[in-house]
């Protein structure tokens, strides 16, 4: 969970962590102790192998069939090896793969605990897993909250992050909307904590991209495009709980000893004061892609841990220590995909990366990862998404403006919120920030690869004010956007699809360049049109939008974003584009 009660008993445990912490740092050569008071512990046994593990089953919601026989197995988590470190492969860890409620193999995202339960968000949808069948090798995962499923008045469209109230158990999910939803464990209802709404008077809307909740059970909201926290005040309304505004490239939050702390972009940690302002605490150490920021009491009092992607990596640290490391754990799988997420329950640690759950120590065993060696960054296999080398596919592709940068900001990312029309954005936008000199309207566009041209906007009819306020009217009353209207807001658009089954899309454009119609053939750097603002609210009233281009990547039918979070996203972009 990433906020826990403070205790005297967590504030006298802080100060006896800190000594013994500084006893083991002479035997540890990277200061670390990743457990303070020792579990039991037994040898595995080498007859078996946890690896091999039955897929995720499912059941429909409210259902309570468990698979038989299911055995408790004791907490098992133990004192690091002589490196400082824990480590999990194929001889102490089960390694279970996750299907989603269609069947398809899901990219899970999110991972926390409450109670016997394990809740998980995966290709957007919120899933709760009862801990003990994940322990025993044969998880059973039941849907709560899926998308398109309307709640009080607002359709589900893109679950992006969820927290656990330390009150009451109950488990909140943000949408990439903007909505915050909540599940109450206990009966089973469904409800709004949090709607949005677009509100005219604000330039830039809110882009939650996180959430947690506080001692008290007060929902905190993490809005990266204005380096805020807000907590809902009523339904639809917000209040303010810090504003600093070098907060606005992050990417997760955490509560801890009553402290907010919020992790950056690039993996580096700050620590709000008061309403106003921060401090920085921490650097980013070795992290490369820090997805996820948890604090846990599972060692008797807070700890402060990071999520690294690409290191598959997990650093925890004192609330009030940043600069000594209590807990280090690596997961040593050469073929794992990005470590997402981990959180620490019942004496385990269970971990999600790419459509898998990992489930660490896989018995009373070996807590210190013997047999297990680590492996560097560059010894993992890449990375796949959706099942495709997305790296590979992007790294052939170029971006379709010229000499153009990726832009830092995760409001223009996949993913994004669109609180104008309640929806959730599909593409990459290239304003004139990160272009050459002179971009604007009528500033080439480029064929991003090779492929054949799917649709093409040949005859456009030009948006009037009245046509857009109606539409976007139409998409908040019905708290999503229809797929016609989200068409038809893109203006003058291109498709192409290459050979590969991928598909690119090109949107807001002013003018569609000659033979640029379906069934032609097209190569990498061809003339697609110019940059505009049809469709946007810059056609309908002049000067209300500046000119941009709205690029999109799918693989397959999702586009490149669906199911993880924009700073992961974020990261793919580089991967491909950043060269």
């Amino acid at each position: 969970m990433k906020t826990r009660p403070i205790s005297l008993h967590s504030l006298v445990m802080s100060g006896v962590m800190l000594l013994f912490t500084s006893a083991l740092s002479a035997c540890f050569p990277i200061r670390a102790a990743s457990v303070l008071r020792e579990y039991p512990t037994a040898a595995p046994d080498s007859g078996k192998n946890p690896a091999q593990s039955a897929p995720l089953s499912t059941i429909a919601p409210g259902g309570s069939d468990l698979p038989a026989p299911l055995q408790t197995i004791a907490p098992a988590l133990a004192l690091p090896n002589a490196s400082g470190t824990t480590i999990a492969c194929a001889a102490n860890t089960l390694r279970l793969p996750l299907h989603g409620a269609d069947g398809n193999l899901a990219a899970a995202s999110r991972i926390e605990e409450a109670g016997e339960y394990l809740y998980l968000l995966a290709n957007g949808d919120l899933y709760r897993v009862p801990r003990l069948t994940a322990d025993s090798g044969a998880p059973v995962l039941e849907p709560l909250i899926n998308r398109g499923e309307e709640i009080e008045g607002r359709p589900v469209q893109e679950l992006a992050d969820l927290a656990v109230s330390p009150v009451d158990g109950s488990v909140y999910a943000l949408d990439k909307a903007g909505h915050v939803y909540r599940f109450d464990s206990a009966s089973g209802e469904k409800s709004l904590a949090y709607r949005a709404d677009s509100d005219e008077e604000e330039i830039i809307s809110p882009q939650l991209v996180a959430i947690t909740l506080d001692d008290q059970g007060r929902l905190l909201m993490l809005d990266t495009a204005h380096g805020m926290i807000w907590t809902p005040q009523a339904l639809t309304e917000r209040a303010l709980v810090n504003d600093s505004s070098g907060m606005t490239e992050s990417a997760d939050l955490a509560l801890a000893d009553g402290q907010i702390f919020v992790m950056r972009q690039d993996g580096s940690i700050r620590l709000t004061q008061g309403q106003y302002g921060w401090v920085g605490w921490q650097g980013r150490l070795t992290r490369r892609l820090g997805l996820a920021l948890h604090s846990s009491d599972h060692l008797g009092s807070d700890i402060l841990y990071t999520v690294d992607a690409v290191n598959r990596e997990i650093i925890g640290m004192l609330p009030g220590d940043p600069e000594t490391i209590v807990l280090h754990h690596l997961f040593a799988f050469p073929d794992m995909g990005l470590l997402r997420d981990a959180v620490f329950a019942g004496g385990r640690l269970y971990a999600v990366a790419d459509n898998e759950l990992f489930v660490y120590p896989a018995e009373a065993g070996d807590g210190g990862g013997g047999g297990c060696a680590a492996l560097s960054a560059e010894e993992y296999a890449r990375p796949t998404l959706y099942g495709l080398d997305a790296i590979a596919i992007l790294q052939n592709m170029t971006l379709p403006i010229a000499d153009t940068d990726l832009p830092p900001w995760p409001r223009v990312y996949p993913g994004a919120g669109r609180l104008y029309r309640l929806g959730v954005h599909f593409g990459l936008d290239l304003y004139e920030y990160t272009a050459p000199a002179g971009f604007g309207i009528g500033w080439p566009v480029l064929a991003a690869g090779d492929g054949i041209v799917t649709q093409a906007s040949i005859r456009y009819e030009p948006m009037s004010e009245e046509e857009f306020d109606q539409i976007t009217e139409e998409a908040r009353a019905l708290g999503q956007t229809p797929p016609e209207t989200r068409m038809r807001l893109m203006g003058k658009q291109v498709g192409i699809e290459p050979e590969n089954g991928t598909l690119t899309f090109y949107a807001h454009l002013n003018e569609i360049a000659p033979g640029i119609v379906p069934g032609a053939t097209v190569r990498a750097g061809q003339l697609v049109g110019t940059v505009g603002v049809t469709g946007t609210a810059g056609e309908a009233n002049p000067g209300a939008a500046g000119p941009h281009l709205h690029f999109e990547v799918w693989l397959g039918d999702r586009y490149l974003g669906q199911g993880i979070t924009l700073r992961e996203t974020m990261w793919w972009f580089e991967q491909g584009f950043n060269r």
